[in-house]
């Protein structure tokens, strides 16, 4: 089956506030018809960002869902327009402080592609200094530098549940193992 078999018959917004939900009417290649709800979203960036001394530079906050404070990278929502790459920016100097004099991607990944049209932008950062932070008025986050090996022993271990923080450290290991 190819997408191209699958057609949108209609499309409903049903909710929308800082999250949209879409109600799509769809008719599959064998000519039946369901009803497929989704998140729809502009996507996210976020950026795993080292210090001269090779301290991650990460963000702890309680995530609602979860139930739970976590270790995650600075991140957010990609603004109507903005290129993934200035939102990294963005959120990195928002979010903590830092404005990095080099950024590099490292790839991107969609978390739920069967509930969410979600693009995670994940990218890299360096040559860090320090400025002030901006949050928005409901972030609550405390910044921890952790030094690298500590950040990779959080992700090999299991102990991190955030999905940019886990892609981030296991592309950037996998790129710095095989040179590319």
């Amino acid at each position: 089956m190819t997408p191209q078999e699958w057609s949108v018959l209609a499309s409903e917004v049903v909710y929308d506030t800082w999250i949209t939900v879409v109600r799509d009417r769809l008719r599959k290649p064998d000519g039946g018809e369901l009803d497929y709800h989704y998140l729809a979203s502009a996507g996210s960036s976020s950026v795993l960002a080292f210090t001269e001394d090779e301290q991650v530079v990460l963000t702890r906050q309680y995530r609602h869902p979860l139930r739970q404070t976590i270790f995650d990278l600075p991140a957010g929502g990609l603004r109507a327009g903005e290129e993934p790459q200035a939102a990294a920016l963005r959120e990195l100097a928002e979010e903590t402080g830092y404005v990095a004099g080099e950024i590099e991607s490292l790839g991107r990944f969609n978390p739920m592609p069967g509930t969410m049209s979600h693009t995670c932008h994940v990218f890299v950062a360096r040559d860090l200094r320090l400025g002030s932070k901006n949050l928005d008025e409901h972030e609550v986050i405390d910044v921890v530098l952790m030094p690298w090996p500590d950040v990779v022993t959080l992700v090999l271990n299991g102990d991190a549940v955030d999905g940019s923080l886990v892609y981030a450290v296991l592309r950037y290991l996998a790129r710095t193992t095989s040179g590319r």
